[in-house]
């Protein structure tokens, strides 16, 4: 052990009540200042990658994917492009596709809006088996090609994501619940 003498020591720390009025302490200010320039470098970043995007995906405006950038995690955002992109140029052709064909079943073998067609229309937003989450997904994906605007389709092509999850997962109550949210946004 060690012991100091003759030491000039000065103690430096923030106070409830400073000395002088004059007295102050920004070390706040500074982390501010520093998220700022850290949030600018990202927008600076995110508006570059949005760029470059853009030149991947020349159909699609700067400002929708922007848009589909804040709100995407970007696992999925390159699959929700794909699909806007086939969109456009579906819509820039002048039609929508085709629906795939289906399996043969009584009275909806050639439209899978049937199934869900009741007293008040299609109604995909009641889907609970996994049968009736496949044909949801049908239906949405049909109605995404048929789509006359781009987020249209978007919202179509995410309903039909969410049922083919649910469909996929049937345990899953949760996504059997957002699948149903999904198609109860859409019907609005």
């Amino acid at each position: 052990m060690r012991t100091l003498r003759n030491v000039k020591l000065h103690d430096v720390s923030a106070v409830t009540h400073p000395a002088y009025p004059q007295t102050s302490v920004d070390a706040r200010a500074a982390v501010a200042a520093a998220d700022k320039i850290v949030t600018r470098h990202n927008k600076r970043e995110n508006f570059t990658r949005a760029q470059q995007i853009a030149n991947e995906y020349p159909e699609l405006s700067l400002e929708v994917i922007a848009s589909r950038m804040r709100i995407y995690s970007a696992d999925t955002l390159e699959d929700v492009l794909l699909q806007l992109r086939f969109a456009e140029i579906t819509k820039r052709q002048g039609g929508g596709l085709e629906p795939l064909p289906m399996r043969y079943q009584s009275g909806s073998s050639e439209d899978p809006e049937l199934t869900f067609r009741g007293e008040y229309g299609i109604n995909p937003e009641a889907a609970r088996t996994t049968a009736e989450h496949e044909e949801s997904a049908k239906y949405h994906t049909n109605c995404a090609a048929k789509a006359k605007s781009l987020a249209e389709a978007e919202g179509h092509f995410h309903a039909a994501d969410r049922h083919a999850y649910a469909a996929a997962y049937p345990n899953d109550t949760l996504a059997s619940d957002r699948a149903r949210q999904a198609s109860r946004v859409l019907k609005g």
